[in-house]
């Protein structure tokens, strides 16, 4: 099975690549205002809250870059949210 790797390991890296699931329990494992830019590919198929709890806990505070990618004619997006529909 997956185990999460050593904080040192994650903290030592300026590139760290890895799952939505994964990335959202980088806050949890102790990583907090970390990272100053965070890419998430196939954005329009992430569960809006999964997206946001990848990055939200563990990016700088002042001026975090975010980017959101997708293809939308190889997946279309799918919105979960009733607000957002």
């Amino acid at each position: 099975g997956y185990t999460f790797p050593p904080l040192e390991l994650v903290k030592g890296k300026k590139i760290v690549v890895m799952t939505v699931t994964s990335a959202g329990k980088l806050s949890n494992n102790g990583i907090s205002d970390h990272f100053t830019h965070v890419f998430l590919d196939e954005a329009g198929h992430s569960i809006e809250m999964e997206a946001i709890s990848c990055f939200i806990g563990c990016m700088v505070i002042k001026d975090p870059i975010i980017v959101l990618a997708g293809d939308p004619k190889q997946l279309g997006p799918i919105v979960r949210s009733e607000s957002a529909r």
